[in-house]
């Protein structure tokens, strides 16, 4: 019996959505680094300068999921779940940006060598975060 998101055509882009992620997940080297207190998760794509994508508050990777197979074309696309969401641990109060920073700066420091450059970018809390 189809699914009923299928039977009428509405819901293909949805149903088109959770595939194109579950590809994309498929594809990411995942690794958990410890950060200071809690572990975080990071995916990791493609290869070239890295860049690091910080998503918003309430998110996880997936607020990305659209703009990573693009990105690394040209980057190794570097992607945490932030602390408290996603895959990652939940760290200890204050849950305040500069505490999730470090969290985040530590966790990276396990996976990029101290002589390299990074790029940031991030949106929404990402963004204070970066």
């Amino acid at each position: 019996m189809p699914n009923d998101l299928q039977s009428d055509g509405e819901g293909a882009e949805e149903v088109q959505a959770v595939a194109m992620i579950a590809s994309l997940d498929s594809l990411a080297h995942r690794v958990d680094f410890d950060g200071i207190h809690c572990p975080v998760r990071w995916r990791i794509w493609g290869t070239g300068p890295r860049l690091i994508l910080l998503h918003g508050n309430g998110g996880s990777w997936l607020h990305w999921f659209a703009n990573i197979p693009e990105l690394a074309r040209s980057f190794q696309v570097m992607v945490p779940d932030i602390p408290g969401f996603g895959d990652s641990g939940l760290p200890p109060e204050p849950h305040d940006c500069r505490t999730l920073a470090a969290e985040i700066y530590a966790s990276a420091a396990s996976l990029i060598p101290e002589d390299e450059s990074v790029a940031i970018v991030g949106f929404s809390m990402g963004a204070s975060i970066a």
